[in-house]
């Protein structure tokens, strides 16, 4: 049975909150079964264990977006973030030999939020892959929109549904719950993958209808920041470059009137 859906103009505005719940993980560089070059997550398996509160969500997007991808930067940067995919996986984790596989397991019990699963390994041509994926929609709501776009309709094939149904799991569908401050609900996300914060992060993108600001020091695209600059860092590097030139352009100045 499906219920009707309620009009917005019948409900009160629901702040929306999102918090990341990194999992501490050590990220290693290393060969697969098919000699390929692959980035092995291990995980921590203290699940009360948690990488420290960020202030704001985005600034891991914007290394994301800032980060030119090798071998080292890429664990650099895994290694901020935690686990970077995981999918659902029951097994019996007792019963594991594998001593790689047991490492990538995922135990995460915060609030109201309890997963069980495995991290799934990464490759610097994966990264490089989702970054430009990620900034394209960023940069064109158009994409956005599509990127999130409604089930297909009553008379499309099953294949379609189940395919869409399968994608929407791992890109369109994230854990949200209400919290109650005072007598007022928020409701909140709580992402535990760089993959679900990038993902809620363009959500709450697409709903606000944020613009999509470049960074003029260091071309990151961005939401929240300055009108110009996507950190104080990128403004104050900034500020200093125009102090140098300026004093430079002095410095010639004062040298020709010295010399005529």
């Amino acid at each position: 049975m499906c219920m009707a859906t309620t009009s917005l103009k019948h409900t009160h505005n629901l702040p929306v909150e999102l918090q990341f719940r990194g999992i501490p993980t050590t990220w290693t560089a290393g060969e697969n079964s098919d000699n390929q070059r692959v980035l092995f997550p291990s995980v921590s398996q203290n699940d009360k264990k948690r990488l420290p509160p960020i202030d704001d969500p985005e600034d891991i997007r914007k290394q994301f977006f800032r980060a030119e991808f090798d071998e080292r930067s890429a664990l650099e940067f895994l290694n901020t973030v935690g686990v970077w995919f995981a999918v659902e996986d029951w097994r019996d984790w007792e019963k594991t030999t594998n001593r790689r596989t047991k490492s990538m397991r995922v135990r995460a019990t915060s609030g109201h939020r309890h997963f069980n699963g495995r991290a799934v390994v990464a490759t610097v041509e994966s990264l490089q892959h989702e970054q430009k994926y990620w900034r394209e929609l960023r940069r064109n709501r158009n994409k956005l929109r599509a990127a999130f776009s409604p089930p297909p309709s009553g008379d499309g094939s099953q294949v379609k549904k189940e395919w869409f149904a399968v994608m929407s799991r791992y890109g369109n569908t994230l854990p949200v719950h209400l919290e109650w401050r005072g007598k007022h609900p928020h409701a909140v996300i709580e992402a535990i993958t760089g993959r679900e914060l990038l993902t809620a992060l363009a959500w709450i993108d697409l709903v606000t209808g944020a613009e999509c600001k470049v960074c003029q020091k260091c071309g990151t695209e961005y939401s929240r920041g300055g009108r110009k600059f996507c950190s104080w860092q990128c403004e104050h590097a900034n500020t200093m470059r125009t102090y140098r030139q300026n004093l430079k352009e002095k410095q010639r100045a004062n040298g020709k009137k010295s010399t005529s």
